[in-house]
């Protein structure tokens, strides 16, 4: 799971984790996405990865944040490109060029 932000510029940034209170993969995407959302740091949401993953994704989000989904974009994402800071580039690189088209 990664969160990232576009900025003015139009390039996507990494938002950074925050040290989870939770311990599921479930309560860590909605406690993130609700700091996130609490913080106005996002208008909108564009869900990027297999047709489960979003599938599970939208299962998720509370209402008041799935309402922000504006996407929906299957994608394949490689597991790799979550492991290190290095392969966020590429994990970067891939997103933006996905919202491009």
């Amino acid at each position: 799971m990664a969160l990232f932000r576009k900025q003015a510029n139009g390039h996507l940034v990494p938002v950074p984790e925050q040290t989870p209170r939770a311990y599921s993969l479930e309560s860590v995407l909605r406690e993130q996405l609700a700091q996130a959302f609490e913080r106005e740091d996002f208008a909108q949401l564009v869900l990027v990865g297999s047709a489960n993953d979003i599938a599970w994704t939208q299962s998720c989000l509370p209402e008041s944040i799935s309402k922000k989904v504006v996407a929906e974009i299957k994608y394949p994402l490689m597991s790799a490109w979550f492991s290190s800071d290095s392969q966020t580039s590429k994990l970067t690189q891939a997103l933006a060029h996905v919202l491009e088209h």
